[in-house]
């Protein structure tokens, strides 16, 4: 059974096409999902980060989400 927040999540879309990172799709969308940070989340109705990673961390993506320092 695969996560039924696929269709919504901005993260499937990142890692799903890339052919290294397929581990990522079974492992947490279609496989123990409910291992996956956002949809922890999802679920609890919290918001969170926009580049929230299913392992909990965050993907910077924007120079402008990095940490001064």
């Amino acid at each position: 059974m695969c996560c039924p927040y696929l269709d919504e999540c901005s993260m499937f879309r990142a890692i799903a096409p890339e052919p290294d990172k397929k581990h990522l799709v079974w492992a947490f969308c279609c496989g123990e999902h409910s291992d996956c940070g956002r949809y922890k989340k999802m679920v609890a109705g919290e918001h969170f980060h926009s580049g929230l990673m299913p392992t909990g961390e965050i993907m910077l993506t924007d120079s402008a989400e990095r940490p001064a320092g």
